[in-house]
């Protein structure tokens, strides 16, 4: 199952994982933001993480000009990223 949800500048998107597939101590889920900038794409990756664990750190991919994950204090798995040419909006 996957969802999304526009909160003003961002997006923010949920996707369920396998029972097959590792996951964050949570489980069953992870969270997406779609931020425009990729110095707030920073920021909040470094607030999530704080007192959690880096899976991926910022880095620009071939499908997102910056993309990060981690798992935040409580286990949550959170991936944060720019969105890349082909996903923004005309």
């Amino acid at each position: 199952m996957h969802m999304s949800m526009p909160l003003g500048s961002m997006l923010l998107m949920g996707c369920d994982i396998p029972p097959s597939m590792p996951s964050a101590p949570m489980g069953g889920f992870e969270i997406s933001i779609d931020m425009p900038e990729e110095n707030e794409v920073k920021r909040i990756f470094s607030e999530l993480s704080e007192r959690g664990n880096v899976v991926m750190p910022p880095t620009p991919t071939f499908w997102s000009p910056m993309f990060g994950m981690c798992t935040d204090k409580f286990g949550v798995g959170w991936m944060v990223s720019v969105p890349g040419p082909e996903m923004r909006k005309p």
